[in-house]
């Protein structure tokens, strides 16, 4: 199970400081994403329907990642409980995360956080709902060079190569 992220509020999206975006955020007990993982599947989900239409092409490309991650063994995962969308919990973010994270532990792989931040496409934006997916707690993120910003949109329409650093 994965806590929900709350995400507080951008510092600049107008190029009036040296950083892109940045903010403050924290992790919340409530709204969790639950996720089984079991290995033997196809690389499918159960539970499709605790999801949003549009979180559904994001979702099939993270599976297709994983099974070249995973090689011919598949697993299969089955959503308990999702966060809602557009509710500022930090829900795709979770969610892909939570999947991620499952699947590392059932198949037996070893992947960094920037490795499985990349892998979930998440954190374009704000390093806050990765972060406090990892580390719980308040966090408070410094926000990227604009030099590495490619468009200001939500988290999942850029990823960076590397998280905002946060405290």
């Amino acid at each position: 199970a994965a806590s929900a992220g709350i995400h507080i509020g951008l510092i600049d999206v107008g190029l009036s400081m040296p950083n892109a975006f940045g903010g403050a955020g924290f992790a919340m007990f409530e709204r969790e994403t639950r996720v089984i993982c079991r290995r033997g599947g196809n690389f499918r989900i159960d539970g499709f329907d605790r999801t949003e239409p549009e979180q559904h092409v994001s979702l099939k490309l993270l599976l297709k990642a994983l099974s070249a991650l995973r090689g011919s063994t598949g697993v299969d995962f089955q959503l308990l409980s999702v966060a809602p969308r557009h509710h500022g919990f930090g829900s795709s973010t979770t969610l892909h995360l939570s999947i991620i994270e499952s699947f590392c532990i059932e198949a037996q792989v070893n992947l960094s956080i920037e490795q499985k931040q990349r892998l979930s496409g998440r954190g374009g934006t704000s390093g806050v709902g990765i972060n406090t997916f990892f580390l719980g707690g308040v966090v408070r993120d410094s926000g990227r060079p604009w030099s590495e910003v490619k468009a200001i949109g939500p988290s999942g329409t850029d990823s960076p190569l590397s998280l905002p650093s946060v405290s």
